[in-house]
């Protein structure tokens, strides 16, 4: 499945003092679907600083970026599951923040982060992301980014593809960014920008992996159990016996990453047995001669033989005739 984008949610933010914010969930989100969210904050009417930030339940920090001049952002990720509420709660620590706002966006078809990276900067008007190397050709690229300023009268952009969200809200406005499609292997960074100097500025850089993933490679190995296989009646061989078993086998042009579920597929399997192997314990034949007379028909006795092999002629001795 080729990744895509599924929407964004409505965004939180406040303007008073509170150590709380809130997630919100993008409509249409569905189990498997991949959210990235970003918390920031300008910290300057509480004293500056970072703060110390407890996601709400479920959700993974994979950034935490602090511009050094009261502002700060936190990136965090989920995978949606079959029942989500409509929105999630976190907290702050290290003194209540008036100016904050957070952003949720969400996205079909990726496994993951295959890679991301932070960079943030002082006073400009400018700056680039980190460096980041795409290993597959089938992901895309997430920007997040936000900056700290007495106004925010100057929106943020970024030289990205397509902008899903920007939240303008007094001193602080984060905004996100995705490549809209494939971005070529190698290392990749995007710029942030907006018309004026700000106080600070942060970003996160981040690569979503392509659940189709690259051709698997190397070698799989499979433990079978052990078949067995039972006859009734007469069985007589002399060359070679060949059987056709039907066994579990494995077709595939890619393995999702991470696999998930059950992975079932045919594969036919020929064993040949060649001669037989040595008889084991007796084998009891009864034999009854039967030798036609001119006029009559004459029975023998009953011999038992008890042969050395698995294959043996027996010749009874005759006796006189009339």
């Amino acid at each position: 499945m080729a990744i895509s984008f599924v929407g964004t949610a409505s965004w939180d933010s406040a303007a008073s003092s509170g150590s709380s914010f809130t997630l919100n969930k993008p409509a249409s989100v569905t189990t498997g679907d991949f959210l990235v969210a970003v918390f920031a904050a300008d910290t300057f009417d509480s004293g500056g600083g970072d703060r110390t930030v407890t996601n709400p339940s479920g959700w993974t920090t994979v950034g935490h970026v602090y511009g050094g001049a009261n502002g700060f952002i936190h990136v965090m990720t989920r995978t949606a599951t079959a029942s989500e509420p409509s929105s999630w709660n976190g907290s702050f620590t290290g003194g209540g923040t008036a100016d904050r706002a957070a952003i949720v966006c969400a996205y079909r078809g990726v496994a993951g982060l295959a890679v991301d990276g932070e960079s943030s900067t002082g006073s400009a008007a400018s700056f680039a992301t980190a460096s980041v190397s795409n290993p597959a050709a089938t992901n895309w690229r997430v920007v997040a980014a936000a900056y700290s300023s007495a106004s925010t009268s100057y929106a943020i952009a970024s030289n990205e593809v397509a902008l899903r969200d920007r939240q303008p809200n007094s001193n602080i406005e984060p905004g996100m960014w995705d490549s809209n499609g494939t971005v070529a292997t190698g290392s990749t960074s995007r710029t942030v920008s907006r018309g004026a100097a700000w106080e600070s500025a942060m970003s996160w850089i981040g690569i979503l992996d392509n659940q189709e993933g690259a051709v698997a490679s190397g070698s799989l190995a499979v433990d079978l159990p052990l078949l067995s296989a039972a006859g009734s009646g007469e069985l007589s061989y002399s060359a070679a016996m060949a059987v056709s078993l039907l066994m579990p086998s494995m077709t595939g042009a890619g393995i999702a990453s991470p696999p998930s579920g059950t992975l079932a597929v045919p594969v036919v399997v020929t064993v040949s047995v060649v001669g037989a192997s040595a008889a084991r314990g007796s084998l009891d034949v009864l034999v009854l001669p039967v030798v036609d007379v001119v006029g009559e028909t004459r029975h023998f006795g009953i011999r038992t033989v008890t042969p050395e092999r698995e294959e043996r002629i027996v010749r009874p001795r005759l006796g006189a005739t009339d």
